[in-house]
């Protein structure tokens, strides 16, 4: 992403579009990063979940309580 922001600052833009287009690229990009941040901390966080219910369990085993 830092790539992409310098490019864009120190690119010179033929046109409006072109840069227009460009800008749109970067919020995409943005998007997919921010979306795939999302789906890693909700992965992370059935894992954490998962965890949990197995310690709750093995504390309720007698086993688990020595």
């Amino acid at each position: 992403m830092a790539f992409l922001n310098d490019y864009y600052k120190r690119h010179i833009w033929e046109t409006d579009k072109l840069q227009g287009d460009f800008l749109e690229f970067l919020a995409k990009v943005q998007l997919q990063k921010e979306i795939l941040r999302i789906a890693r901390s909700q992965q992370d966080l059935k894992e954490v979940q998962l965890a949990m219910h197995s310690f709750a369990q093995k504390s309720k085993h007698p086993v688990g309580t020595r």
